[in-house]
């Protein structure tokens, strides 16, 4: 059975409206700069502080986010202190699959991040996108076989926008 897509509107309008300083990063980042990628979850990296930690926490209690692959019968309390203390989130939604990051390889902090990020309007609101650069740098970073394909991928869209200018 193939796995259902994440409501990305959901996702993005939920920490968007809840004002979470957050940057799309992952294969819905790629598809906002052209690509064709397949993707089955949503990546955000996010700033750790306060004001975020709050928002990512109201924001996606409705759709009830559990730890992936972790077991239905062990308890799991979604709260400020397990966003807090966690530099990557790997959550599963009632609306889909959820990555955060407070931890980004291969760009060095949230700050630098979200200064290179591209606002993009979504689903009429303002969506922070990680730049390609960024991208190719978090690809390689993770250093595996399909990160580094999608790194060649982005560096020819580089490339084009590049030509095109």
């Amino acid at each position: 059975m193939q796995e259902k897509p994440p409501d990305f509107e959901i996702l993005v309008r939920a920490l968007i409206e809840a004002e979470a300083r957050v940057v799309l990063i992952g294969g819905f980042a790629m598809m906002a700069h052209g690509s064709n990628t397949d993707t089955r979850d949503v990546d955000f990296a996010f700033a750790r502080d306060k004001q975020t930690v709050h928002a990512l926490k109201v924001a996606l209690d409705p759709y009830k986010p559990r730890p992936r692959d972790f077991p239905l019968d062990l308890p799991f309390l979604w709260d400020e202190q397990s966003i807090w203390v966690s530099t990557l989130l790997t959550l599963q939604t009632t609306v889909g699959k959820i990555d955060l990051l407070a931890e980004i390889e291969g760009v060095g902090s949230f700050d630098e991040l979200d200064r290179g990020a591209l606002v993009v309007p979504m689903f009429g609101l303002p969506v922070k996108v990680a730049s390609l650069q960024h991208l190719v740098a978090m690809k390689l970073a993770a250093g595996r076989p399909k990160d580094l394909i999608h790194s060649e991928e982005l560096k020819r869209l580089i490339e084009l926008k590049r030509s095109k200018s």
